[in-house]
Parts: C-alpha cells; sequence; structure tokens
C-alpha cells in the first residue's frame, strides 16, 4: 500500500509556521527600525544640504554683493547637479539673481540660507534657497529596507529548510523506518505506511544562490553609498573652483594678522607667484605696508570694515584694501584695482573730520554712475550747535570726527561719509538702494546722532534723502537734489521744533 502524505506534510507545516511567526516578528522589527532610519536619514539629509549651502555660501554671497549673474549662474548650476536637489534659487534684495530647477513629483523640501555682505557680517544681501525631492530621505531607508526583508527572507526560508530537515531527520525519520518495517512484517500490498517518493529537487543549493545574490546587492548598496560622498567632495571642489576663477582678489586673515589662505586673483594684484600661509599682512604689501597696516589696526579697533587706498606694486595703479572681520578669529579681505588717475587720499579726505570732502564725494558718486554700481542714494545730514560750541572753534574737530564716527558706525562697508562744508555731512549709500530701504537708513542714522551719549555741543540734527531715479543724472544734478533735500529736511525739524508745546 502506498505510504500517506502526512508526514513529510507535518514537516513543511511546523517549517511554515516557524517561517511565518520569525518573518512577522522581523516585518514588526522593521517597521519600528524604518521608522527611526526615517526620522534619522531625514535629518542626515538636512545635515548634508546645509552642508552644501554653507560651502557655497561665500561664492554665492559673493554674487549676491556683486551682483554678478555669471557667478550666481555658475553657483547655482553646481548645486543643482547634486543628485536630490531639485531646484536652486538664489536671490538678492532686488529679485531673483539665478535659478535651476528640474520636475519632479511631489512638493520639494525646502532649506534655505541667508546671506551677508563678506565686509559687514551684519548685512543681508541675499538668500540661497535649495528644493530637495520629497522622496530622497526615504529613498535610501527603502533600498535599505527592501535588501532587509529580503535577506530576512532568505535566511528564514534557510531557517525553514533547517527547520524541516531536522524534523525529518530526527522525528519522521525514526517514524519512517518504523513504518518500512512493519510494512516488511506485514507484506500486504496498500500499505498506508509506504515513503514517499524523492522530488530531487535541490532547495538548499537555490537559497545559497539567493543569499550569494542579496550579498552581492548588498556590496552594491554599499558602492552607492561612496559614489554619493564622491559626489558632494566634486561639488567642494567646483565651489573652490569657481572661488580661483574670481575676478575679485579674496582672502582671509587669521587672528593675529597673518595670511591664512587667498584665491589667485589676490595673488596677481599683490604681483606675487605664491603666498605662503603664515605671513604678516604688512610683509605681503611690501612698499605699502604702512596703509595696510593702518587698515588691519582699525578693523580691529572699530570691530568692523575698514579700507585704505594703496599703489598697485609696479604699475602704481591705485587698489582699494577692504578688511572685515568674520567672528572673533577671522578676517575676511577683498583688494580690488580702482580707476586710473584717482586722487591720493590728501587731495579727497577732510583733515577735520577724516570723512571725504567736496572732491572725493563727488568722485565717490561720479564712480558710481560711470561703474553703474547701483544708487547713489544721498543722504544730507545738517547740526546745530549751541552757541557756546560754535564760539570754540578748536572744538570743532573734535564735534566734527565725533560725528563721523557716529554715521560711519551704521552704515555698510560700500557707503561713504563726506563732510562738504561748515555743519553739513553727506551719506553716499554704495548699494542699489530702494526708497524704502534708503529710509530706513535715514532713521537709522538720524537716530544714530540723537542716541546717548549726546554728541559734544549738538542742539539738533537733521536728516534729508535725495535718490538717483530714473534717467541718467550727473554729479551736479545729484549734489543739487541732495542741497534740496536737506533744506526740506531743516524746514520740517523747524516746524516740530514749532510744534512742540
Amino acid at each position: 500500500m502506498s505510504a500517506p502524505r502526512s508526514w513529510p506534510g507535518l514537516a513543511a507545516r511546523m517549517a511554515l509556521i516557524a517561517t511565518v511567526s520569525g518573518l512577522v516578528a522581523g516585518l514588526l522589527t522593521v517597521a519600528f527600525i524604518d521608522r527611526a532610519a526615517r526620522r534619522r536619514e531625514a535629518v542626515r539629509l538636512e545635515g548634508t544640504t546645509r552642508g552644501v549651502l554653507n560651502a557655497a555660501a561665500p561664492s554665492a554671497a559673493a554674487a549676491c554683493f556683486t551682483e554678478d549673474p555669471a557667478l550666481a549662474q555658475q553657483v547655482v548650476d553646481g548645486l543643482a547637479g547634486g543628485r536630490d536637489i531639485r531646484a536652486v534659487v538664489l536671490s538678492t534684495r532686488s529679485g531673483v539673481l539665478a535659478q535651476a530647477a528640474r520636475p519632479g513629483p511631489g512638493q520639494d523640501l525646502r532649506f534655505a540660507l541667508a546671506l551677508h555682505s563678506p565686509f559687514d557680517p551684519g548685512l543681508e544681501v541675499g538668500e540661497l534657497a535649495v528644493g530637495v525631492d520629497p522622496a530622497a530621505a526615504g529613498r535610501e531607508v527603502d533600498r535599505t529596507a527592501a535588501l532587509f526583508l529580503e535577506a530576512l527572507a532568505a535566511a528564514l526560508a534557510v531557517l525553514g529548510a533547517v527547520l524541516a530537515w531536522g524534523i525529518r531527520r530526527t522525528l519522521l525519520g525514526p517514524i519512517r523506518g518504523l513504518a518500512q518495517a512493519v510494512r516488511a512484517l506485514d507484506g500486504q500490498p496498500g500499505s498506508r505506511l509506504a515513503p514517499a517518493a524523492a522530488t530531487g529537487r535541490d532547495e538548499l543549493g537555490e537559497l545559497g544562490r539567493e543569499v550569494d545574490g542579496l550579498v552581492d546587492r548588498l556590496m552594491a548598496a554599499v558602492d552607492q553609498g561612496q559614489l554619493r560622498e564622491d559626489r558632494l567632495a566634486a561639488a567642494g571642489r567646483k565651489v573652490q573652483a569657481i572661488l580661483d576663477q574670481a575676478g575679485t582678489g579674496i582672502f582671509v586673515l587669521r587672528g593675529d594678522g597673518a595670511l591664512d589662505t587667498g584665491n589667485p586673483a589676490f595673488l596677481r594684484r599683490l604681483g606675487l607667484d605664491v603666498a605662503p600661509a603664515g605671513t604678516p599682512l604688512a610683509r605681503l604689501f611690501g612698499p605699502e605696508a604702512d596703509p595696510a597696516r593702518a587698515c588691519l589696526a582699525q578693523c580691529r579697533a572699530d570691530g568692523a570694515a575698514a579700507s585704505a587706498l594703496l599703489r598697485r606694486p609696479g604699475s602704481g595703479a591705485w587698489q582699494r584694501l577692504t578688511l572685515a572681520p568674520v567672528g572673533p578669529d577671522w578676517i575676511q579681505g577683498q583688494l580690488e584695482d580702482l580707476e586710473e588717475g584717482l586722487p591720493g587720499p590728501a587731495e579727497t579726505l577732510d583733515p577735520l573730520s577724516g570723512a571725504l570732502n567736496r572732491l572725493g564725494a563727488e568722485r565717490a558718486i561720479a564712480d558710481h554712475l560711470a561703474n553703474d554700481l547701483g544708487g547713489p542714494g544721498l543722504l544730507p545730514v545738517g547740526l546745530d550747535l549751541a552757541p557756546e560750541r560754535q564760539a570754540r572753534r578748536e572744538d570743532l574737530p573734535v564735534i566734527l570726527r565725533a560725528v563721523r564716527d557716529r554715521l560711519a558706525g551704521v552704515l555698510g562697508p560700500l557707503d561713504r561719509v563726506a563732510r562738504l562744508e561748515g555743519l553739513e555731512f553727506l551719506v553716499i549709500l554704495g548699494e542699489l538702494q530702494e526708497r524704502e530701504l534708503a529710509r530706513a537708513i535715514r532713521r537709522r542714522v538720524q537716530a544714530a546722532l540723537e542716541a546717548p551719549p549726546p554728541l559734544p555741543g549738538l542742539r539738533s540734527a537733521w536728516v534729508g534723502l535725495a535718490m538717483r531715479g530714473a534717467g541718467e543724472p550727473s554729479v551736479a544734478d545729484l549734489m543739487a537734489r541732495a542741497r534740496a533735500a536737506l533744506a526740506e529736511a531743516r524746514l520740517a525739524a523747524q516746524d516740530l521744533d514749532r510744534a512742540r508745546p
């Protein structure tokens, strides 16, 4: 008689129950780990994205500061090459400077970084924003979870096969041997204890091949992680290449005033092939060491941006050196060429106040108009001193320098202060100014003049506002507008004084 299929079926059912139980437990474990992994991957993705933003921030800030569309597009294209980044927008206060995007499903995760002036960390010049694929945080987790599930299923299958083999070997084998002995004794055909025919399938060999395939896929996942790191490193090198190709000389000083690093444009403007790290700033500028040293001292003392005019080695052309503190231990510098024939400091500076004189103011306005640097917005400032102070002429330089310091303390690195005559000053806003922003700076200047401690002998002060407007005004037109704005501000201040009880 033929043997029933119940005994082999029993081994298969027991192995199946054990495998399914292990699979359910594994799925619950995977679900718990998946949630934690997704949160961790989202945090890692945000950290990676912000790291890329911080790496690109110096170039992006330089592009916004100079309003350079070509440099801005290079920065945007470099960031847009990332696998998970789908959109990049670089914008200034006047609008979008450059952007890049590629389509995709879902709303992007947006990360933004405020960009600040290289010369004044407190002055925001734009924003760099990236949109990240919303599925990026979970994509790597899904791949890892899939691999883990495949490995778990394979392991459970192997465990089930081993368990079935063990059951058949330790439990069903003796029973089958007993059945064969009974059948031999019984000798009757159709015995229910007859053994089942072998299937001839190599199940263990198939499981081994599946495990080998899973190992290969795991190794491929490791290779993909290395590929991502390589892409991030390539993005960093691209940002460095953009900095190296910049036309402006950019460099960084340590807290002690020694050079830390500088781009090739900086070395070209110094006429040097190489400048070792640790070289003092004054030694880099050679014959112009004294002005460079004075600029560094002023930057350290004031804790704000300072600039100096220098002669370029070998050619005699004028250069402007600008230094600005970046944190407690670093100073960022910029060295740029100026037009030929720039007057020397003695010709454009007011000896009493230390600010620009009228010639210096007119040259600064003309520089903006000729190079289309934006603006200029003009803030004429008028002062009224107490009669006893007006009579003491020896106090005038002290008062004028105190006014200049108050004005310079609330302005940006590209804004200039000039003394026109008597007690009249002129602030030249160096960046592109919208009228509302210029009005805000005007209120800041007014508040600085009235802030405690009071300026010595100052009885009242008034600040006007004149904008460039449409068309192409001349320097004389803008100076006339500044005079009219000052007269209007003086009348408004007098009306306000008369209205007070």
